[in-house]
């Protein structure tokens, strides 16, 4: 009896500390979103698939996101992002991020815990600077995930000399379940590496580099990523390239599967709340010599002027062609207005 009372006045201890603790740095909520609409019109007879695109024009939400950040002290915070989007049927709503975040004192030392961004995208859309337009070219043509479950760690280098990034993660990405290895039963695990570099004295230049693999298993993806960049206030200019393999999990004989590309995309102010951008990417849809025909390119340019802070409408045109099999290559041409808006 008296050991039970023992154990409760610790319990009650230990309670009466951790609110204290939390009386000390009192937890802030914000809760904030983004808003992607847009009007797009096929100006093309056909679309690169051949069919007939008869004036093809939509009003869509292109993405919506809801996020809730909460900081419990200097080192402890958590993030929740919530997305739609209304360019596939159903108007789903569904979980893109949900993890905690853990700095040290000095701020060199990140560590993420749950579902957060992966390396790769979320830091090259900063660069592309349209995402409310469209996806950076590893995130459009599904070669990599935004986001994933699993752990993220951060290091930034001495002297602002950029970062070292490491992340363990499912590799299915946010919308899918771990998918288990036949030939051994049990998951898989993706292993990603990122190293961003400002090693000039010009702090304006950027070097980045990216792998992306399965670890202690045999090889289910490889992904390789390089970019570089300049960004400045009188203009910014980028460029990317890829390769991705795909392995089977399910035959050891299976013939890989992947893609390779390269990005390129520029912004440039025209007056202060007037800018113009571009963007080229080339995209070699096969490994395979009897499928050399299967290659894409994506143009795109445009106008954008802020409305207010925080809001953004751009003017876009976007030109594709798609190699084809057997018959003509087709060029689909659309034209489109695209807003953004932070919340």
């Amino acid at each position: 009896m008296k050991s039970i009372s023992i154990k409760r006045l610790l319990a009650l201890a230990g309670v009466m500390l951790f609110a204290s603790a939390a009386g000390v740095y009192a937890a802030e909520t914000k809760i904030e979103g983004v808003l992607f609409a847009n009007y797009s019109l096929y100006t093309s007879d056909y679309k690169i698939n051949n069919t007939l695109a008869y004036d093809y024009n939509t009003f869509d939400i292109g993405r919506i996101y809801v996020t809730a950040s909460t900081k419990y002290s200097p080192n402890v915070a958590s993030k929740i992002v919530l997305e739609g989007a209304t360019t596939t049927a159903g108007n789903a709503i569904f979980l893109k991020n949900a993890f905690l975040q853990w700095k040290d004192d000095a701020g060199e030392l990140t560590v993420e815990g749950g579902m957060p961004g992966t390396l790769w995208i979320g830091p090259e859309e900063g660069v592309w600077k349209y995402r409310f337009v469209e996806k950076v070219q590893t995130d459009l043509e599904g070669v990599l995930q935004s986001a994933d479950k699993g752990i993220k760690v951060i290091y930034k280098l001495p002297k602002g000399y950029g970062t070292a990034e490491g992340m363990l993660a499912n590799g299915e990405g946010y919308k899918a379940l771990e998918v288990t290895d036949t030939h051994r039963n049990r998951g898989t695990k993706d292993g990603q590496l990122r190293l961003a570099l400002t090693p000039l004295k010009n702090k304006d230049f950027s070097f980045t580099a990216g792998y992306l693999g399965s670890v202690g298993l045999s090889r289910v993806r490889e992904r390789f990523m390089g970019g570089v960049a300049y960004q400045s206030k009188k203009f910014s200019i980028g460029a990317s390239a890829f390769k991705s393999v795909d392995f089977s999990t399910f035959s050891l004989t299976a013939v890989p599967t992947g893609k390779s590309g390269y990005s390129i995309y520029g912004n440039l102010p025209l007056t202060e709340s007037v800018s113009s951008f571009a963007r080229f990417d080339w995209l070699d849809n096969s490994l395979l010599k009897s499928k050399d025909y299967d290659k894409k390119t994506l143009q795109i340019y445009g106008f954008a002027k802020e409305l207010a802070k925080d809001v953004k409408i751009a003017l876009t045109e976007r030109v594709t062609t798609q190699g084809q099999a057997t018959v003509k290559t087709r060029h689909q041409y659309i034209t489109s207005v695209d807003l953004f808006a932070k919340f």
